[in-house]
């Protein structure tokens, strides 16, 4: 059985242990965090695409957690689901995509673990890498970026509550090998600020954005390791801006970052890890201030 252990941290780079569970599925493809009961804790969706299920649970504050929902019948073809507000009704709305048909639908959900479709989109283009949700258009609901590495394309989107999406700008000319786009708050400004990661050449470059889809660049590093598998956005320094956790499942280790505003990083902590995680996930699962962590091991 795969394993999944929730960890608090401390603003210093300290991890402390919540709860582990050892009975977990192995077939879980992603781990989709949100507000899905209203209790204040970070929920959790869990899809498995072998057998088409996704199944959502409300968390205590304890590590732990308890089913809301289960729903089988589900398409076992989602690459991607993206959790944002895409209806406004107070819970977190989930963009499903499906490449192999092109195929993107939005749903909110209702607090009890079921979800209700928005508006279903089928010929959105199969080669979309990377879905990231923010604030780039200055609305009410969650934006999108669209990334698609085999052109070199990124466009961003605003939504409008009713599972509807409308270009703000396409960008091209991107370069095709970054691996991780993070959002976060970088620059300070009030929209979601963007760390592009590209391991091919060990790079890393903060940008910033304005609302209308352009960015402006905060700050660029060469020299990064080329093995970080994972970056966690997330509250691990208590400084206003975004920190970071980055993972290495080649030498096992766990580095947490803190970020100024201006593109800068200084190093909290680095730590020896197991090599095994397959998703770590930032959520409110242990009630300080500070973002907490759920590790996921598919095969212990």
């Amino acid at each position: 059985m795969a394993e999944g252990v929730f960890y608090k941290t401390d603003g210093h780079g300290n991890i402390q242990l919540l709860n582990m569970e050892t009975t977990w599925s192995k077939y879980w493809s992603m781990i989709i965090p949100g507000d899905f009961s209203g209790n204040g804790f970070t929920g959790l969706l869990f899809y498995d695409p072998t057998v088409g299920e996704g199944a959502f649970y409300s968390t205590n504050g304890q590590g732990k957690k308890q089913l809301l929902n289960k729903e089988t019948a589900w398409s076992k073809y989602w690459s991607m689901i993206i959790p944002g507000d895409f209806s406004g009704n107070g819970f977190t709305g989930l963009l499903f995509y499906n490449p192999t048909v092109g195929e993107g639908a939005f749903y909110s959900t209702n607090g009890q673990g079921k979800k209700q479709l928005l508006n279903k989109e089928t010929t959105w283009r199969k080669t979309w890498s990377i879905i990231l949700p923010g604030n780039f258009g200055g609305n009410e609901f969650t934006d999108l970026l669209f990334y698609d590495p085999t052109v070199g394309e990124g466009a961003f989107y605003s939504t409008n509550g009713q599972g509807k999406k409308q270009l703000l700008k396409m960008h091209t000319n991107w370069r095709k090998t970054w691996s991780i786009i993070l959002p976060g708050n970088f620059g300070g400004n009030g929209f979601t600020d963007l760390l592009f990661y590209d391991p091919t050449v060990g790079e890393g470059a903060f940008y910033s954005t304005d609302g209308q889809g352009n960015m402006q660049l905060l700050r660029k590093y060469t020299g990064w390791r080329k093995t970080w598998s994972m970056i966690i956005p997330g509250n691990f320094g208590g400084n206003g801006f975004t920190d970071m956790l980055f993972y290495d499942p080649t030498v096992g280790e766990g580095a947490f970052y803190s970020t100024n505003g201006q593109g800068d990083l200084q190093r909290l902590t680095l730590t020896t890890w197991r090599k095994t995680w397959s998703i770590i996930l930032p959520g409110n699962f242990g009630g300080n201030e500070y973002t907490d962590l759920l590790f996921y091991d598919r095969n212990p």
